[in-house]
């Protein structure tokens, strides 16, 4: 098919298609690996992503750059057709989407009445974190809940406060969140096992004796549960954005820094910034939460999934860093060495609009650095770089885990020294 045929192809399909979403039956649906070799074929990516017809778990971004796309079953035939014409290779990564997501979802069904019985190796549903929240105030008296705020659909917004007493001056501060993003599991679950091994193992004694934490496995509570119930990889809130069919913001494009000027102004994008900063009620209250605790807290982490990068600011431009850019790289790159010695797995540090190769702006980290003067702030986007993405297999999750935590030790020690 000549190129400027199968534009008009394109425009027509995207016609039909532009109210369409891909469809949340995901009964032999597909994961493709796809590679564009020339600028030719990136543009063709990127038009393909244009029609709706599959989801794009990366935006086509240089040559040579695997990405993977959701390709729903209804629409395989067009895509095979399409990237043939463009002579694009793929590769098909999960033949049948729906069963490789019920056996993730598959695990006991009887109630968790003892910390010593929850299972690290599956991923687990918001109640499941929500009784192993509980059952860690019940086990450790140094570890206490509290809510910050409700979400958009009224659940509580929970996180555990790690504190053991000290007579001495305050401990410095470490927060740490997971789920932002509701698709990306093994954020929650890497970091539910982390505390596991920090409060049973006395060689982690050290992590809880001389800082205190704050840690929130679930952010994005409303969005994790209809990635439960409804869409496998629904990303965004589940707030009503003003249109009949189309719900959600991305949270990480929410905040009040450098708002809406590298996002989506697009209610049905995956990266839609909403209708001003701050709109979401998940976003407002961590907001309000860190404002008023910024004095305490030394060092930020938030958990995403995949790409395998430690981030730090800025998101919003690609060429623009912090005065204390030196420190940030650093340590980064001390974390990176630390979780490459556990698993020999590459975890990049960067800069976040130079590690991603795009803009994102509005995001956590840069929101953390300008408004709540933290220096020592970072994305880290945990497993894979690209074979399974958002569908990484449990048996991934405490060795992404274990990764996870020396990264985690090598930042309690810098902020230990510094503070």
């Amino acid at each position: 098919m000549e190129k400027s045929l199968r534009s008009i192809f394109l425009v027509i399909l995207i016609a039909i298609s532009a109210q369409a979403t891909v469809t949340n039956s995901l009964e032999r649906n597909q994961i493709w690996r796809v590679n564009a070799a020339t600028d030719d074929q990136l543009q063709d990516l990127k038009d393909l992503q244009n029609t709706k017809t599959v989801e794009m778990w990366r935006y086509p971004q240089k040559v040579n750059e695997p990405i993977l796309i959701h390709v729903p079953s209804e629409h395989i035939k067009f895509s095979e057709n399409y990237l043939s014409d463009a002579n694009i290779t793929y590769k098909v990564t999960v033949e049948n989407l729906d069963d490789v997501i019920n056996q993730q979802k598959f695990r006991s069904k009887r109630a968790i009445t003892n910390l010593d019985e929850f299972d690290y190796t599956v991923y687990h549903r918001l109640e499941e974190i929500q009784e192993w929240m509980n059952l860690m105030t019940d086990r450790f008296p140094f570890v206490s809940q509290q809510q910050i705020g409700l979400s958009y659909e009224g659940r509580p917004l929970n996180m555990l406060k790690i504190q053991k007493p000290s007579s001495g001056a305050p401990k410095p501060i470490i927060w740490i969140d997971a789920l932002i993003h509701s698709g990306e599991w093994v954020t929650s679950a890497s970091l539910m096992f982390i505390w596991k091994e920090i409060l049973t193992k006395p060689q982690y004694s050290w992590i809880i004796d001389s800082l205190d934490w704050y840690i929130m496995p679930v952010l994005n509570v409303d969005g994790y549960v209809y990635s439960w119930t409804f869409n496998r990889f629904w990303r965004k809130t589940r707030s009503i954005t003003g249109t009949s069919f189309c719900q959600g913001v991305d949270g990480n494009r929410n905040w009040d820094s450098h708002w809406s000027e590298a996002s989506s102004p697009n209610t049905c994008s995956s990266t839609y910034h909403a209708a001003f900063a701050g709109s979401e009620s998940e976003i407002r209250h961590l907001m309000r939460f860190i404002t008023e605790q910024k004095e305490g807290i030394k060092a930020f982490i938030t958990l995403h999934s995949y790409s395998q990068l430690i981030l730090y600011p800025y998101c919003y431009a690609r060429n623009t860093y912090t005065p204390d850019h030196d420190e940030q790289h650093q340590l980064a790159v001390n974390m990176s060495k630390a979780m490459y010695e556990v698993h020999q797995t590459v975890y990049t540090p960067a800069q976040g609009a130079k590690g991603l190769n795009y803009l994102w702006s509005g995001c956590t980290i840069d929101w953390i650095y300008d408004k709540a003067n933290i220096t020592l702030t970072y994305t880290i986007e945990l497993r894979d770089k690209g074979t399974y993405g958002f569908m990484l297999p449990p048996e991934q999750i405490v060795p992404t885990g274990e990764e996870l935590l020396a990264g985690i030790e090598v930042l309690a020690t810098h902020v230990l020294n510094k503070h």
